[in-house]
């Protein structure tokens, strides 16, 4: 039965519901006719339509755009990526710092610190220090 799912909604008036959803799928092909007329083409049809392999393989396009995050706010994106861009910096300075042997600043909260640089070498049971 279709329409068993409106059992968990006694309140909604089971006949209301199919013609929404009929009006709905109404206003969708219309959408999609006249798509289709702006760009001259037409149906699939319904031969074309069964030939078609349902499990495609997806290829993503080679240069997407990188995403830093998803905000419909515009100003709080450059909010976020600003303070994403002060915390890598920050972490390179630490990092640069690290290379030079001065391990008294801690990686930023919230990154991976990389492997520490290594002062000392094992060569042969022997420890060289540099």
């Amino acid at each position: 039965d279709p329409n068993a799912w409106m059992a968990a909604f006694p309140w909604l008036d089971p006949k209301e519901v199919n013609e929404a959803i009929v009006q709905h799928v109404r206003d969708r092909e219309s959408e999609y006719r006249e798509i289709r007329e702006e760009k001259k083409g037409s149906v699939i049809g319904a031969r074309r339509l069964m030939l078609q392999p349902i499990d495609t393989p997806y290829y993503p396009k080679k240069r997407g755009r990188k995403m830093w995050c998803i905000c419909s706010d515009v100003e709080l994106r450059k909010m976020y990526i600003a303070a994403v861009k002060a915390l890598v910096e920050q972490a390179r300075e630490v990092y640069k710092r690290w290379k030079l042997g001065d391990y008294s600043l801690s990686y930023p909260i919230g990154l991976f610190a990389p492997a520490r640089p290594k002062v000392a070498h094992r060569i042969g049971g022997v420890v060289s220090f540099y």
